[in-house]
């Protein structure tokens, strides 16, 4: 099975090369060989894409993926569990969340006053922190979990304007913010930056065209840019089963 796959530049070549049926180092002098304009938006970024594939004998609709790989990016104290649980979607693990934080707090809180601080600020307190927290767990538009087709946007994320999901996750600074002290040093003190790699049949052009991007990019030896950005909303939890592997970075 042939799965479009952004790890590095050398597996996005060697996928994008299959399915474009050309060989690796065709493609490779192909890019080096032709300045395409870079730092576009929206359907023109497809319309170049498309065009330097046909001059190089590609049809753009005929490119078939079996499925592709993603990598989500978290900082998490427990990096095995997604081998055990899968990625869940913010709406099963916030009180799993709840329970982590307590952990690291609690020698200066007791348990009824972590329940009572999270049931205030579930009602309205927290100010901004406590506002972001309720909007995010009360639309299951922002649960996810999302994922990124370019592992390299996860290590850059100001270069594409992301958050940094691998310094702390929006969750974590959000109830950090809200409770005050040192909570989100503690939390990134005792958890590990991690990308989780998994598998999905979701593979349509808009994934093409941004892989076609980062590889542009790569080979030329420029900073992978907006246009190779792509990211997708799982919609709900990714299963043990489609996790393919777990990096946890210093």
């Amino acid at each position: 099975m042939l799965y479009l796959d952004c790890q590095d530049a050398s597996s996005a070549l060697g996928s994008l090369a299959a399915a474009f049926r050309i060989h690796a180092d065709s493609l490779v002098r192909a890019v080096s060989e032709r300045d395409i304009e870079t730092g576009l938006s929206g359907e023109r970024e497809e319309e170049v894409v498309t065009t330097f594939l046909s001059s190089i004998g590609v049809d753009i609709e005929s490119v078939r993926f079996d499925g592709s790989y993603y990598f989500h990016g978290t900082r998490t104290v427990d990096p095995e569990s997604f081998f055990r649980d899968g990625i869940l979607p913010l709406g099963q693990m916030v009180d799993r969340l709840w329970s982590t934080l307590y952990d690291l707090v609690r020698n200066e809180v007791t348990e009824p006053e972590w329940r009572n601080f999270r049931a205030e600020l579930e009602r309205g307190a927290g100010g901004d922190g406590g506002w972001l927290y309720r909007f995010k767990t009360t639309d299951a538009f922002h649960h996810g979990p999302y994922a990124m087709l370019v592992r390299e946007t996860h290590l850059h994320p100001g270069a594409v304007g992301n958050h940094d999901y691998l310094a702390v996750p929006e969750i974590v600074q959000d109830i950090a913010s809200a409770f005050g002290g040192n909570l989100r040093e503690t939390f990134s003190a005792a958890s590990k930056r991690c990308i989780v790699k998994f598998r999905s049949q979701e593979v349509g052009k808009p994934a093409l065209i941004a892989a076609s991007w980062y590889l542009y990019s790569a080979i030329r030896g420029d900073p992978a840019g907006r246009a190779g950005v792509w990211i997708i909303d799982c919609k709900g939890a990714v299963p043990p089963r489609d996790v393919v592997a777990v990096e946890a970075l210093l």
